[in-house]
């Protein structure tokens, strides 16, 4: 789902795309809704399949994210403590 973010400039716009993970899991509820409409239950059955599948990516894509977010924020944390990131160097 595409969504329209209302900047503080009152007209202005700008585009929010989904995540990744948020994708995955709009294709898992959408392969949920057509296992429950199929016509035959070896369809059903693929259709849940398919739907497990993107719920692992969705929950992998997700876990791989925070962690991510994670390893930025220690980074950033340890240049902070360490002083690595200092401008000025004692000679």
């Amino acid at each position: 789902m595409v969504k329209f973010h209302r900047g503080t400039g009152g007209n202005a716009r700008r585009l929010i795309l989904p995540s990744e993970a948020e994708k995955y899991w709009q294709y898992s509820r959408e392969c949920i809704k057509q296992a429950l409409e199929a016509e035959t239950p070896q369809l059903r059955d693929q259709l849940l399949d398919l739907a497990r599948t993107w719920t692992e990516a969705a929950l992998i894509e997700e876990l791989n994210g925070k962690a991510l977010t994670r390893t930025i924020v220690n980074e950033s944390q340890v240049k902070a403590t360490d002083g690595s990131d200092s401008q000025f160097h004692s000679s």
